[in-house]
């Protein structure tokens, strides 16, 4: 962890490198950066600051989860780098990646929901053309050789899907960072995932990068493994969260799925048949909602 903490201080100082090489495209405007402890690694434009996660550098040392991130799909799609992917490429990509972030919110080019448009691209891959910039990045970087030597760890290529059947909780990686779900259902080349948010992801078996049984480690209840039972009333309500599927009266008819998580006031209900997710309140689910589980 230290040594992701040292390249995230390293790759804070050659932001700094970036921003005064490109005054025409800041006019002087404050930007902060800093190390984050976890994996979010982003542009914050009502601070004004980048964050680099300890994290994230932890998840990119891995072949399969670098390739993944942003990052790692632009250098081969957009061909930076002449396409070479390395671990020290991806790091100066993702020091360019969040500082057009920057630039783009700067110029006030960043509609809701086109974090990734045309205009940040433009930015992008104006920084990548500046040869120069790149040179006097990658000079500061490798004066550490902590940066210089560092390679990725693993090159295998995913979870098979016997594998993933058998643990119930799973990460992988994006952008913002890594993402933990709990499996819902495994296709024949696809797993689908739901956050505790109610987030659904279909994802390639080669996404997968933990697998878990212990549902503690991200939704904090106990799982009692129940296999079949007969609920009718709120005291046994956690059990729910152990059964493999249950039934659900919803919109005037029944609903197979499982719960993702709970509160105290509510639910979150997963519907294995429509894919999607449904906030539902304790007090109503008992109420009528709830018919059997099994």
């Amino acid at each position: 962890m230290s040594t992701n903490r040292n390249i995230a201080e390293l790759m804070c100082k050659a932001t700094e490198i970036v921003y005064n090489e490109t005054f025409e495209l800041h006019q002087g405007e404050k930007l902060n950066v800093r190390v984050g402890r976890g994996a979010a690694t982003n542009y914050k434009h009502r601070k004004r600051e980048i964050t680099y996660g300890v994290l994230m550098l932890e998840s990119k040392l891995t072949l399969k989860s670098a390739e993944r991130w942003t990052t790692g799909m632009e250098i081969l799609k957009r061909k930076y780098f002449n396409s070479e992917f390395t671990y020290q490429n991806l790091i100066v990509a993702t020091i360019l990646h969040e500082y057009s972030h920057f630039i783009q919110r700067l110029h006030g080019q960043r509609p809701y929901g086109e974090m990734h448009n045309d205009y940040f691209y433009n930015i992008l891959d104006l920084l990548h053309e500046r040869k120069d910039l790149i040179v006097k990045i990658r000079e500061y970087l490798e004066e550490s050789e902590e940066f210089k030597n560092a390679n990725f760890t693993n090159t295998d290529t995913g979870y098979s899907k016997a594998e993933v059947m058998k643990h119930d909780f799973l990460s992988f990686s994006k952008e913002e960072g890594v993402v933990n779900a709990k499996i819902v259902k495994c296709n024949p080349k696809r797993v689908l995932v739901c956050t505790k948010d109610g987030v659904t992801y279909n994802l390639p078996y080669s996404y997968v990068e933990n697998l878990y049984n212990d549902d503690d480690l991200f939704y904090n209840y106990k799982d009692y493994k129940k296999k079949t039972s007969t609920i009718v009333n709120a005291s046994e309500f956690k059990d729910l969260l152990g059964c493999k599927e249950i039934t659900i009266k919803l919109r005037g008819k029944d609903i197979n799925g499982i719960i993702i998580v709970m509160s105290n006031k509510s639910i979150l209900f997963f519907s294995s048949s429509e894919k999607r997710c449904s906030k539902i309140q304790k007090e109503d689910f008992f109420k009528g909602f709830f018919v059997k589980a099994k």
